[in-house]
This record gives C-alpha cells, sequence and structure tokens, in this order.
C-alpha cells in the first residue's frame, strides 16, 4: 500500500527508494478476511460455542457480540473444549478428535496454527466489523463450496452465511486491495508454511503486478520455513542487502544472487540459509475459495 500510494509525491518524486514486503497481505484485504470469515463461519458449525445456543446469537462476522466480555483465554478455552487442541492427542475425546479433523480438513490449516488463528479470527473481524465498518459486512461466503470435511454436503447447507455491504466492501478495498501500480524496486520475501498470511497470496499479487505491467519492479522470494516470517537473520539481512543493491545498481537481483548472499551471512552469524529457487506458489483459490462477482451481487444486510 505504501508503496503504490506513497511511492512517489505529487511532484512525481520517489518518496521511497525500495520496498521490502515480508508476508504481507498482498493479495488484498478483501481477499484475506473473506478467508479470516470462512475460518469463523467453519469453527462455528462444528463447535456451536461462539456463541453457545443459551448465549445472545450475532452474525459471525462481527467476531464477537458487540457486548463481548471473553477474553482471549477465554475464547482459547473454549476452542480447547471443542477440539481438545491444548490436550495430547491421546487424551482427546473421539467428538474432539472428528471436530479437529474436519475444521482441519476443511480450513487446511495446520493444526500447530490453529489455536491462534481462531482467536486471531475471532477478535480481528470484531475490530474490523464493530470499529471500522460500525456493523456492515465486508466480507461473504455466498456460494462458496466448502469441502474437505467427514459430510461436505451438510457442512454447506447448515454453515453460516452471510453477503457483503457495498459500503464496507469499499472501506477494505480503500484500505488495501493492491492495484500492481508499484513504481519502485520491491523485493518480498514469504514463508511457505506461513499459517497467517498464506503465501499463495503471492502468486495473486504477482498477477495483479503483471496486468498492471510492472513486473519488472517485482522480485519475489520464499523460504523453506513454517510459522509467519519466521526467518533466519542471515536470510533477512541478504533480502535486505539484495534491495539496496538493486536500487543501486538498476539491476534487478536473481534469487539465486540472493540466496549466495545469504550464505555469506550465515559464514559470518552462524545460522541457516533455506531460500527455495525453484518453489512457486499455487493459486490463492486452493487456499481461500474465490467469490464471484454475480455472488458478490446478492448483498444481503
Amino acid at each position: 500500500e505504501m508503496v503504490e500510494r506513497f511511492g512517489r509525491g505529487e511532484d512525481g518524486r520517489l518518496n521511497y527508494d525500495g520496498a521490502l514486503p515480508v508476508c504481507g497481505v498482498v493479495a488484498g484485504a478483501s481477499r484475506h478476511w473473506d478467508g479470516a470469515f470462512d475460518r469463523r463461519a467453519i469453527y462455528q458449525y462444528y463447535c456451536q460455542n461462539l456463541p453457545r445456543a443459551n448465549e445472545p446469537q450475532y452474525p459471525l462476522y462481527f467476531g464477537l457480540a458487540p457486548n463481548n466480555t471473553l477474553t482471549p483465554n477465554d475464547v482459547a478455552a473454549r476452542v480447547n473444549e471443542c477440539t481438545g487442541v491444548l490436550q495430547p492427542s491421546v487424551m482427546r475425546t473421539p467428538q474432539q478428535t472428528q471436530n479437529l479433523a474436519n475444521i482441519l480438513g476443511v480450513t487446511k490449516i495446520p493444526e500447530s496454527a490453529f489455536l491462534a488463528d481462531v482467536v486471531g479470527n475471532t477478535f480481528g473481524l470484531q475490530e474490523l466489523v464493530l470499529v471500522r465498518t460500525h456493523g456492515l459486512s465486508p466480507v461473504t461466503n455466498l456460494g462458496v463450496h466448502y469441502s474437505g470435511s467427514t459430510d461436505d454436503a451438510a457442512l454447506n447447507q447448515g454453515v453460516f452465511r452471510a453477503g457483503a455491504s457495498d459500503a464496507a466492501e469499499e472501506f477494505l478495498e480503500s484500505a488495501y486491495d493492491p492495484n500492481g501500480h508499484i513504481g519502485i524496486p520491491t523485493l518480498t520475501a514469504h514463508t511457505i508454511g506461513d499459517p497467517v498470511v498464506f503465501v499463495e497470496q503471492e502468486n495473486t499479487y504477482r498477477q495483479t503486478v503483471e496486468d498492471a505491467h510492472r513486473l519488472r519492479n517485482l522480485q519475489q522470494n520464499y523460504v523453506d520455513a513454517g510459522g509467519h516470517c519466521q526467518f533466519t537473520f542471515s536470510e533477512e539481512l541478504a533480502s535486505f542487502q539484495a534491495l539496496l543493491g538493486w536500487v543501486d545498481t538498476h539491476n534487478r537481483p536473481t534469487r539465486e544472487e540472493i540466496a549466495g548472499l545469504c550464505q555469506s551471512n550465515a559464514l559470518i552469524f552462524g545460522d541457516t540459509c533455506n531460500f527455495n529457487l525453484s518453489f512457486q506458489p499455487k493459486e490463492l483459490d486452493t487456499r481461500i475459495p474465490d467469490r464471484s462477482s454475480e455472488q458478490r451481487e446478492v448483498r444481503p444486510r
């Protein structure tokens, strides 16, 4: 967003020489939050405890009730109650085991990141919708077909559905849906196993930049690691060094050159380099089901 909006001033001069987005939400806020809403709705379908049946009901894109008093620890306790995720697998009940397997199968989130994902999405949606879009839904799952469970037909029939408000959707788009018009060297780095911001977002971003005819200003790099931005120091430093060299020489670095910088750094700092020189991310639709324009035309408020 900084690159596209503020890379150049009104006089046409550069405000920044280059950019280094790491594990960025580069596919845009709309796709990212649609995915968060998917996972919030899928969780509730199986667990039915956020909210419980005897608690005030609310649309799930709220994240939590407007008068919520639950803390992150409270939410985590409910997640564990339903899935046993905080317990060794041998101590889970058959129902907990099945709930967890179904949720992970549909959302494609690794078990190690599942609890943080539910808590983060729950409170993230609360802040987004109740504070920033004033209760209007910026997300939709109308027409989305979920798969990967033991009974996809029942899931798709029973899962909570919602459409997006025009005003709320426009807020997300203006807040950050990229247009690809990057006018300065932009080098990205992403951990391949990132469970928070899926690496497949980089595929969408590359297509956006290509559509804007700015691929000459983009170099994308991938590291074989799990976790969100779990880079070694040498990997981070190599990325920054490569960007500085690009700015100074106007020659876009290759993946091999960046990996070479990392190896030199690792000899000094004693850590590792795990750049994957051949990796290309799959389409984001493989992780977050796409919402077609036709699906978004029906917008329940």
